[in-house]
């Protein structure tokens, strides 16, 4: 079906030979990882002082420690954090980078030193529920502001473009350098896979917003693409985990841009973290025949083991185009394959939610999965089943979306089995209204295979036993003896 997939099998190799935990007997098909990968398996097993680090907590005044709190030459947070901007594409002249513990952690102390007691909106655009935007949201109100939320529109969840434009123009006189507020942009969805356009950062800047880019979701190379390239928000928030499939645990950047670092609020109780060397002390990284001969002086003065990332590496190796088009080719196989699952009486047994087969979608997909009985299967017992059969899934919950003046027969059938939750503000009367539902999530990241993305299509086939979702297994069919001997 897509014969250039073939063109992208270095990351095959890369996977045998730097990710064999990948493929051991006992391993699981990991479609639940969000963020960017830092080393590979392999080297956590021969060079592990090359990938060694610990978070440690530090107070500090967050616009100081973003613009002068650079680690020294020679340390791993500098070996980090040059690795990181040049990854991510983003130059140290114009961005400082601050480390967290987290993703969320990054949104709550960007939250606690964002005026918004001057700039007194928020504006969010997420298809679902964030944790850490909610905490935002929350900052912002107990500071004075406003928060609101874009719109989505039942069945397609397309972005309700007038709406965000409108509340993007908001004319209202603000005073001299003061913003109207942070504009909270996913570049695309981490639940659905919905990709918006840039040009939405740009409109938000004309009309005097600040921006955030939340890039915890983009592809493995994605920062590298024209439109990041032009568009500079003033934030930008991440993550990193250790090895995919194997730790990942890891940490959150936030990267501030420096020309807003004024507009901070200067307090000095603000914590952050810095990153330390581990145990290890370096010897040889990724040269196991040195004997010393061929070191670079520079390397004896080094204060800390030089920290290698190889995931990075790996990803660099392959670049833009192939990345983007090998992920591109696998979730549109699986969005394909799920929806010619059919059961008999009430057609497909997968409810897709956002993008179905498009040239430009993120690699990422939400569902729920059809039962006769009781209309979907609960996403909880979906995971555990998964879970079971080696399929590691997530759960997310779709919010923010608007039923646009849907027919009232039209909620009777397969939609009304959603359970579809009322939310707060939405219209009582009618077809219209805000609901908010959970679903089933499967991620895909650079070292997704072929081999991944068909065991989550023949996990989900089985549900078309009805006894799989109410037992978890299938039952056995005993084969005729007379047959097996006629076969022998």
């Amino acid at each position: 079906m897509y014969p250039k997939y073939e063109t992208s099998e270095k990351v095959d190799q890369l996977r045998s030979d730097e990710y064999s935990h990948l493929s051991d007997s006992n391993s699981k098909v990991c479609l639940d990882y969000c963020g960017f990968g830092l080393f590979s398996y392999l080297q956590t097993l021969h060079y592990w002082d090359s990938c060694t680090f610990s978070l440690s907590e530090i107070t500090a005044n967050l616009s100081n420690h973003a613009l002068y709190g650079g680690a020294e030459s020679g340390t791993v947070e500098h070996d980090l954090k040059t690795r990181i901007m040049d990854y991510l594409n983003i130059p140290e002249s114009e961005y400082g980078l601050v480390f967290t513990v987290s993703r969320g952690s990054a949104f709550r102390l960007l939250a606690e030193s964002y005026p918004f007691h001057t700039n007194k909106r928020l504006l969010t655009m997420f298809d679902h529920e964030s944790q850490s935007v909610n905490w935002m949201a929350q900052t912002a109100r107990e500071k004075g502001a406003k928060a609101y939320n874009a719109w989505f529109k039942w069945p397609t969840l397309k972005l309700c473009s007038t709406d965000l434009k409108k509340r993007l123009s908001h004319k209202k006189r603000k005073k001299k350098d003061s913003a109207v507020g942070l504009f909270v942009f996913p570049a695309q969805s981490r639940v659905t896979g919905s990709k918006y356009s840039y040009q939405w950062m740009a409109l938000a800047q004309q009309n005097n917003w600040h921006v955030l880019l939340d890039a915890g979701s983009l592809g493995p190379k994605d920062m590298d693409s024209l439109g990041l390239s032009l568009f500079r928000p003033e934030f930008i928030i991440t993550s990193f985990y250790k090895v995919f499939g194997h730790d990942p645990t890891g940490f959150g950047c936030l990267l501030i841009k420096k020309s807003v670092m004024g507009n901070l609020q200067s307090q000095s109780d603000r914590v952050s973290h810095s990153l330390d060397q581990g145990e290890a002390s370096l010897a040889s990284v990724y040269n196991e025949a040195s004997d010393g001969e061929n070191q670079n002086e520079d390397d004896w003065e080094r204060r800390e083991p030089e920290i290698v990332c190889s995931h990075i590496d790996h990803v660099n190796m392959l670049g833009l185009s192939k990345t983007t088009t090998r992920l591109r080719f696998l979730i549109n196989w699986l969005v394909i394959s799920l929806l010619q699952l059919k059961m008999p009486e009430t057609g497909n047994l997968v409810q897709i939610y956002g993008p179905k087969i498009k040239y430009e979608r993120g690699a990422a997909v939400a569902f729920n999965v059809k039962d006769k009985s009781k209309g979907f299967v609960s996403p909880e017992v979906v995971l555990k089943l998964a879970e079971r059969e080696g399929v590691c899934l997530g759960i997310g919950i779709l919010s923010h979306i608007r039923m646009m003046d849907v027919p009232r027969n039209h909620h009777r059938g397969g939609d009304s089995s959603l359970h579809l939750q009322r939310e707060a503000g939405g219209k009582r009367g009618g077809g219209g209204g805000y609901v908010r539902f959970e679903v089933v999530t499967a991620s895909l990241s650079f070292l997704t295979n072929f081999e991944d993305v068909y065991k989550l299509w023949a996990f989900v086939a089985k549900f078309l036993n009805p006894s799989f979702s109410r037992e978890g297994t299938l039952p056995t069919v005993v084969e005729d003896e007379e047959a097996e001997e006629s076969e022998t």
